[in-house]
C-alpha cells in the first residue's frame, strides 16, 4: 500500500522548478493574462513536501502549511528576500529540528487552468506525502509540530482528522505523532464564513481578472467547514481526557489588509484556553519575517522552543502507563555483574580510549569491537571503563554484563533482552510504545506478568531491533556487552550472529540513522572467530596496567624499593591480572609471617604461570570441609546468600538430627562475619561473599576449573568428573530434603515460614538436583527411600491452610525411573485474597 502511495504522490519528490504563479512576496513572475508569450503555457506548482533543513539528530518535525492562496516557500519569504524564514532563520535559534514545507495548488487560474482539488483532497495529499517524507527519513515515530498559516489551518486539521481513524498503520503515525499546532491568522469561529464570501480571490494576490470568491475557491459549504471545527475540537478533548492534550497556540494580525480591512478577527482567530499573541502585520505580513529581533519572530520561537523542550523532557522520561512494563523486564540482578567488577585502579585502563582499534571503532557508523583475551585478563574491567568514560552526552548508551557464577537471567539472552529492553524503554520510552501496548493488552486479557504469562526470548528480541531503529532516527547508540562467553557456546553463537545481521540490516538503511556501535568481551572463542574487523587483545597491552595494580597493592608492603618483587609478578602474570591478583594475596600472607625477601622471590619464581595450574597448587591446602562448600558454590541453581549457605553447611546427606535446633548446638553455628571468614579459609581464597551478601567464586575461571577436573581432585574416590558433579547434585539433593522435614518446618504456620531462611532454596530447587543425580547416572535408592520414609511429612509441608506451597503433581514410586519417566512438577503460589 505505501509504495503504490508513494508513486502516486511522486511529483511531489522532483527536483524545485519554478514558480510561475503569483505570490504574496511579489517576488516571482506574474503571468501574461493578456495572452502575450505565456499564452497557452501551463507552470508548475511546486507542491507536495519540502525539506528546508535537515537536522541528523531531530527530536522533532516542524511542518509549515500555507494558506489556500499560498505558496510553500513565498508565503514564509519577505519582501526583498530570496529564501523563506524558516530555512534562514529558524535553525540558528532552534536546534534539533527538521523543517519542512508543504505546498499544493489551491489557485483557481493560470491562463485556462483550474485546480479542481477540493479541501479535502489537499489534507489527504498533506497526509499522504508527510507519511512517505517521515517514513523515508527514518522519523516515523518523531514527534511533530504544524506551523499552519490562514485557511491551511482548515488543512492541517482535516488531515489529522483523517489520520486519526485511517485503517493504514503508517498514516495514523500522523495524528499519534503530532503534539503541536500553531495556527497563524487561521479563523476558527464567529460569521467569518460569511465574511470570506465577500472577500474577492484577486484581493490576496490571485489574478486579478477572476472574481471569485475564497469559499468558492474551497469547494466547501458552510456545513462541511462546521464539521471540522467540530471534529477537530472533539478530537482535542479526548486527547485531553487521555492525558495527551496536543499543544496549542493561536497567532492574531494587528493591522488591515489594504482594501479589504481586517481578514480574522482577533475573536475568530483565538481560542479560549489557549495562548493567544498578536503579531504587528496584516494577514499576508503576519508569516513575513525578515530578523530574529521582530517579535512576531520571537514569540513563534519561545513557543517552538518550550514545546521542543518538552519533547526532549518527555523523551528521556517513561510515562507513566511504562512503570508495570518496566516492573515485568526488570529483575533483581540485572545490575549486580557490572557493580561487582571492581573500578579500575587510579592509572589503569587508559590505554584502551586511546588505542587505535578502538578509536578507528569508534569512528565507524556501524561496526563491532571485539575484546578477546586470557580468563583472568580483565576483559570485564575494560568495557566497564569505557562505560564510567564515555563522554557523548546525546547517546544512548546500554550495557549487558553476563554473569556465568549468577542466577538464570544473569547467564541467558533472555536476560539480555529483558536489561536492554528495560533500558531502553527508561531512557528512550517512545521507542517502545508497542512493546508497553502489548504488555497492557496482555495484562487485560490474560492477567499478571510472571505469574499468568511471561516475555519470550523471540518478541523481545524483535522489540529490540525495532527500537533501535527508532531510537537511531535522533540519537546514536552505544552497545556493550561483557562475558558473552559465559552464556554457552550455542547461546554466544546465535547472539553473535543475531547483532551482526542487525549491523547489516541498519547498514543498509539511509544515512539518515545515527551511529551504532556494539563491543562484546569475550574469552578467545575460535568459533566465534567470523570476519571480525576491530579486535583488541588485553593480555597484549595490559602489562603496565598489571605493574600499577601491584604497586597499588602492595603499597604497605613493608619490603619497599628496591625490591623487585612487584616487577616480578608483573613479569610472570603475562597479561593474566587474576594470577596477579592471587600472587600477591600470597605475598603478603608470607610477608606477614615474617618470611625473608629471598624465600618469597623463590615462592613466586615456583608459582606456575597458567591460572589452572595455580588453582590446582591452591586446592592441595584444602580441607575436608571444603569439597563441601565448593560443591555448594558450584552447583547451587541461584547464589546463596550467606545467610543461606550457613544452614546449607550446617545440614548434611547423613545429617542424624531431627531438629534445626539440634544440628545448631551439635555443629556450634558460626555467625556470620565467621562464616564469611570460613568461605575464605575453606576455599583458599577462590570464594567471596559479594556486597550483595551472595557467595560465589572470585573469577568465572574458577568454577570452570572445578567443574572440568578440580572437583575429581578433590575426591579421588570417584572415577570420572561427571560421577563428581552427580554425586555433588545428590549430596545437595539430600541436604534440601533433610532441611524441609526438619521438626521446626513440618511444625511451623506460613507466617512463620519467613523464620527459615534456605526454605525457599529447597522447595524451589531440590527436584532440579534430583534430575541433575539422574542425568549423571547415580544411583538414588537411598534417595528414595527416605522420600518413602518421610512423604507423609514432606508432602505435608505444602499442604498448608493458605495453599502457599503445594505439589502438583506428584507420582513417587521407589524406582529410578521415575525421575527419568516423570518429572515432578513443583510449584511455589502465594495465596491471593
Amino acid at each position: 500500500m505505501l509504495q503504490r502511495v508513494k508513486a502516486r504522490v511522486g511529483r511531489g519528490r522532483r527536483e524545485k522548478v519554478q514558480d510561475s504563479s503569483p505570490t504574496h512576496g511579489g517576488n516571482s513572475p506574474k503571468l501574461d493574462v493578456q495572452g502575450g508569450s505565456t499564452q497557452g503555457q501551463v507552470p508548475s506548482f511546486p507542491d507536495g513536501v519540502k525539506v528546508l533543513h535537515d537536522c541528523p539528530g531531530a527530536v522533532v518535525d516542524i511542518c509549515f502549511v500555507h494558506g489556500l492562496t499560498g505558496d510553500r516557500e513565498s508565503t514564509w519569504t519577505a519582501a526583498g528576500h530570496s529564501t523563506p524564514w524558516p530555512k534562514t532563520l529558524l535553525p540558528q535559534k532552534l536546534d534539533k529540528a527538521r523543517i519542512l514545507t508543504y505546498g499544493y495548488d489551491a489557485y483557481v487560474v493560470r491562463k485556462g487552468v483550474a485546480s479542481s482539488n477540493r479541501l479535502i483532497d489537499h489534507a489527504t495529499n498533506l497526509l499522504n506525502d508527510l507519511a512517505i517524507d517521515r517514513d523515508c527519513s527514518n522519523a516515523s515515530s518523531r514527534p511533530l509540530i504544524f506551523v499552519a498559516h490562514s485557511l491551511g489551518g482548515l488543512v492541517c486539521k482535516e488531515a489529522i482528522l483523517l489520520s486519526r481513524n485511517n485503517p493504514e498503520t503508517h498514516l495514523q503515525g500522523i495524528f499519534n505523532c503530532s503534539v503541536g499546532i500553531i495556527f497563524m491568522g487561521t479563523p476558527h469561529k464567529g460569521s467569518w464564513m460569511a465574511d470570506w464570501t465577500k472577500i474577492p480571490a484577486s484581493a490576496l494576490g490571485l489574478v486579478k481578472s477572476v472574481s471569485k470568491s475564497l469559499l468558492e475557491i474551497l469547494q466547501t459549504d458552510n456545513q462541511a467547514l462546521e464539521l471540522i471545527q467540530v471534529s477537530f475540537w472533539s478530537m482535542i478533548r479526548e486527547r485531553q481526557k487521555a492525558g495527551q492534550p496536543p499543544e496549542v497556540t493561536c497567532f492574531f494580525e494587528e493591522l488591515p489588509f489594504p482594501g479589504v480591512g481586517e481578514v480574522v478577527s482577533k475573536k475568530s482567530a483565538t481560542l479560549e484556553g489557549y495562548s493567544s499573541f498578536s503579531i504587528h502585520a496584516n494577514h499576508r505580513d503576519m508569516v513575513k519575517f525578515t530578523s530574529v529581533e521582530e517579535n512576531g519572530f520571537k514569540r513563534l520561537l519561545w513557543e517552538l522552543t518550550r514545546w521542543k523542550s518538552q519533547i526532549v523532557h518527555s523523551l528521556s522520561k517513561p510515562p507513566q502507563s511504562s512503570q508495570g512494563c518496566l516492573r515485568s523486564l526488570a529483575f533483581p540482578q540485572m545490575q549486580n555483574r557490572f557493580h561487582e567488577i571492581d573500578r579500575a585502579v587510579t592509572g589503569t585502563c587508559e590505554w584502551l580510549l586511546k588505542h587505535d582499534t578502538y578509536k578507528s571503532w569508534a569512528a565507524c557508523d556501524r561496526s563491532l569491537l571485539w575484546i578477546k583475551g586470557k580468563p583472568g585478563s580483565g576483559k570485564s574491567t575494560l568495557p566497564k571503563y569505557a562505560l564510567d568514560n564515555y563522554k557523548a552526552k546525546d547517546a544512548l548508551v546500554l550495557s549487558f554484563f553476563f554473569h556465568g557464577r549468577g542466577d538464570k537471567l544473569q547467564k541467558t539472552p533472555l536476560g539480555l533482552f529483558r536489561s536492554l529492553l528495560y533500558q531502553v524503554l527508561r531512557l528512550a520510552p517512545q521507542a517502545l510504545l508497542g512493546l508497553v501496548d502489548t504488555f497492557e493488552r496482555r495484562c487485560q486479557e490474560i492477567g499478571e506478568p510472571g505469574e499468568k504469562w511471561k516475555w519470550h526470548l523471540e518478541e523481545l528480541q524483535r522489540f529490540f531491533e525495532s527500537s533501535l531503529s527508532k531510537v537511531l532516527e535522533t540519537r546514536p547508540v552505544w552497545l556493550f556487552v561483557d562475558a558473552l562467553d559465559e552464556c554457552g557456546k550455542e547461546n554466544a553463537v546465535n547472539l553473535v550472529e543475531i547483532f551482526k545481521t542487525l549491523l547489516k540490516n541498519l547498514s543498509s538503511q539511509p544515512n539518515a540513522l545515527r551511529q551504532f556501535q556494539i563491543c562484546f568481551a569475550c574469552r578467545h572463542y575460535p568459533i566465534l572467530d567470523l570476519d571480525i574487523m576491530f579486535e583488541i587483545y588485553p593480555e597484549r597491552e595490559n602489562g603496565e596496567d598489571i605493574s600499577t595494580f601491584v604497586d597499588d597493592r602492595l603499597s604497605a608492603f613493608r619490603v619497599r624499593t628496591p625490591s623487585t618483587i612487584p616487577a616480578l609478578i608483573t613479569k610472570r602474570a603475562t597479561g593474566v591480572f587474576m594470577w596477579a591478583h592471587l600472587v600477591v594475596k600470597r605475598v603478603l600472607d608470607l610477608e606477614r609471617e615474617g618470611v625473608g625477601l629471598k624465600k618469597i622471590e623463590a615462592e613466586i619464581n615456583s608459582i606456575h604461570p597458567e591460572l589452572d595450574e595455580l588453582y590446582d597448587e591452591l586446592i592441595q591446602n584444602m580441607k575436608s570441609a571444603s569439597l563441601k562448600l565448593i560443591q555448594w558454590v558450584c552447583f547451587a541453581k541461584r547464589p546463596l546468600s550467606i545467610i543461606e549457605l550457613r544452614w546449607a553447611m550446617v545440614i548434611d546427606a547423613d545429617c542424624p538430627h531431627l531438629s534445626l535446633k539440634a544440628c545448631q548446638i551439635a555443629e556450634d553455628i558460626a555467625d556470620i562475619e565467621k562464616l564469611k571468614r570460613q568461605v575464605q579459609t575453606l576455599s583458599c581464597g577462590l570464594a567471596e561473599v559479594t556486597h550483595m551478601q551472595a557467595v560465589q567464586f572470585i573469577h568465572q575461571s574458577v568454577k570452570d576449573f572445578f567443574v572440568e577436573k578440580g572437583l575429581l581432585m578433590l575426591d579421588r574416590s570417584l572415577m570420572s568428573i561427571d560421577a563428581a558433579i552427580g554425586m555433588a547434585h545428590f549430596r545437595l539433593s539430600m541436604i534440601c530434603i533433610r532441611y524441609l522435614t526438619m521438626e521446626e518446618i513440618r511444625q511451623s504456620s506460613i507466617s512463620q515460614y519467613s523464620d527459615f531462611p534456605f526454605l525457599d532454596y529447597a522447595i524451589d530447587f531440590v527436584v532440579t538436583h534430583i534430575k541433575q543425580c539422574d542425568d549423571n547416572d547415580i544411583p538414588q535408592e537411598h534417595l528414595l527411600m527416605l522420600f518413602d520414609c518421610l512423604s507423609h511429612a514432606f508432602v505435608e509441608l505444602w499442604r498448608d491452610q493458605s495453599g502457599t506451597h503445594y505439589v502438583k503433581v506428584w507420582n513417587c514410586t521407589p524406582t529410578n525411573a521415575h525421575f527419568t519417566t516423570s518429572r515432578a512438577n513443583w510449584h511455589r503460589n502465594r495465596h491471593e485474597g
